[in-house]
Formats: structure tokens, C-alpha cells, sequence
């Protein structure tokens, strides 16, 4: 089975005050596994096999230049 990280409630930058929920991210994956360490870290493997990593920054998944106050797990 493959999982997927689904980012949402993003902003453009760490700081931004938004007014409603922010804008819908990217679904990551499919990768074979999804692991946290601490509340700091998201590590994954991607489809070529390497190993990746998110580093939270003030509580947020940093993508692509974004930031997501959250994210969900799914396995579609």
C-alpha cells in the first residue's frame, strides 16, 4: 500500500495573518511510508528510492517555496 501527504491551509510566507483558511497544496507520494520525528521532521522515500525530509518551520510543512498549517496522511 502507498500513502500520500495531502498539504492544505497554505500560505505564501511563515508570518502571513491569513482571514480564512488558506489555499489547497499538493498531494505528495506515492510513497511507501511516511514517518515524523518528534513534531519536527517529516521523512519519506520517494519512487526512486531516496530518502526526503520536511523540516517544520513554526509548526508549518514547507513546500515549494509555501507553508501548510496542515497536512493529512491518506492511502488514495
Amino acid at each position: 500500500m502507498s500513502v500520500y501527504i495531502q498539504l492544505f491551509h497554505g500560505r505564501n510566507t511563515v508570518d502571513e495573518e491569513l482571514n480564512d483558511w488558506g489555499f489547497e497544496g499538493p498531494k505528495l507520494g506515492p510513497f511507501p511510508y511516511v514517518h515524523t520525528t518528534y513534531g519536527s521532521d517529516v521523512k519519506w522515500t520517494d519512487t526512486n528510492g531516496v530518502d526526503q525530509h520536511a523540516s517544520l518551520i513554526d509548526d508549518m510543512f514547507p513546500w515549494e517555496g509555501k507553508f501548510y498549517g496542515d497536512w493529512s496522511i491518506t492511502s488514495d
